[in-house]
């Protein structure tokens, strides 16, 4: 689909797909009802990110890849009940609701959400930008599983081979909105895996236990400390979580050709790595706030009415 940046916002159910196309030849492709995921992003004829199984499969079922978003909370709950200012929310009869196979809540409620409003911000040789935004409160189902209205706004910008994700909160109701979200973009430079060398920020590692769930005393995250992930990925695993991100930090995977390199620009303050065993990919995900910050009702950051919350992060391509 081609969109006019001077045309209304269009209703993303009509639409299949969005692309952006950078006049050096990388190419972002956004998929509406796939949670208005990125879903690729081909740099030298090669697409850098990973999906599980094919596109068609992919829209059907709830998996994760490309860079999806997870709203209002990212990676796991601690169990199906939350406290909020207005008191107490069960996800227990929330139809269609994600779970890890522990059973517990994971990824939010947005991984194939559909309705959004769609806009073409800019559409020129040196860079293309295109927005959605999310009403809350306008869905029953979304206001029953996190009943706190808000505008949820987020752009893509492709400038070069730079894409810049920028995700916006509004408060604009009476009570503030918690701030527990994240991205999970799966970044593969295209080599395997004995090829593959990790590359990240120096940042504090936070223990998990056996459902990976952040480990609390007295209600204070438990640092781990042997938890460093730099140098060849060889036959190690990830899925760690980290905190201490500051704006600007960058982590890196790559091939020895390619290097796939994530900038976290603003608002991040955690990194979950994610990369199982035998993948040729890893995730640095940004995330406001640790797994089960909603639950615990901590370590995570408050929009007060009438004020917004702001995140951006950028994903950079590069080949020798």
């Amino acid at each position: 689909m081609e969109t006019d940046p001077h045309a209304e916002p269009l209703d993303s159910r009509s639409i299949d797909e969005l692309s952006m196309i950078d006049q050096g030849g990388t190419t972002v492709r956004i998929v509406p009802s796939a949670g208005m995921c990125s879903v690729s992003m081909e740099h030298g004829g090669v697409d850098r990110l990973w999906l599980p199984c094919s596109l068609e499969e992919f829209v059907r079922t709830p998996r994760t890849g490309g860079i999806p978003l997870l709203y209002p909370w990212a990676n796991r709950l601690r169990g199906d009940g939350f406290q909020l200012p207005t008191g107490r929310v069960d996800l227990g009869s929330i139809k269609d609701l994600k779970r890890d196979d522990s059973g517990l809540p994971i990824h939010g409620l947005l991984l194939r959400w559909n309705d959004w409003r769609i806009e073409a911000l800019k559409s020129e040789p040196e860079e293309t930008a295109i927005a959605a935004t999310l009403d809350w409160q306008d869905h029953e189902h979304l206001m029953s599983a996190f009943p706190v209205p808000h505008r949820l706004r987020v752009e893509w910008s492709l400038r070069g081979d730079v894409l810049e994700i920028l995700t916006r909160i509004d408060a604009t109701g009476e009570i503030p909105v918690p701030i527990c979200f994240g991205w999970h973009p799966y970044l593969c430079p295209g080599g395997e895996r004995p090829s593959l060398h990790l590359e990240t920020p120096r940042l504090q590692g936070i223990r998990l236990d056996d459902r990976s769930l952040p480990v609390r005393n007295n209600g204070t995250l438990v640092d781990e400390d042997s938890m460093d992930p730099n140098g060849p990925i060889g036959d190690r695993v990830f899925d760690d979580l980290y905190r201490g991100v500051r704006d600007g930090d960058e982590a890196s995977i790559t091939d020895g050709s390619t290097t796939v390199t994530i900038r976290f620009i603003e608002g991040y303050r955690y990194m979950q790595l994610y990369s199982p065993e035998g993948s040729r990919y890893a995730c640095f995900e940004p995330m406001t706030a640790p797994a089960a910050a909603l639950s615990d009702g901590s370590d995570h950051p408050w929009v007060q009415p009438g004020s917004h919350f702001t995140a951006r992060f950028s994903i950079r391509i590069t080949s020798s």
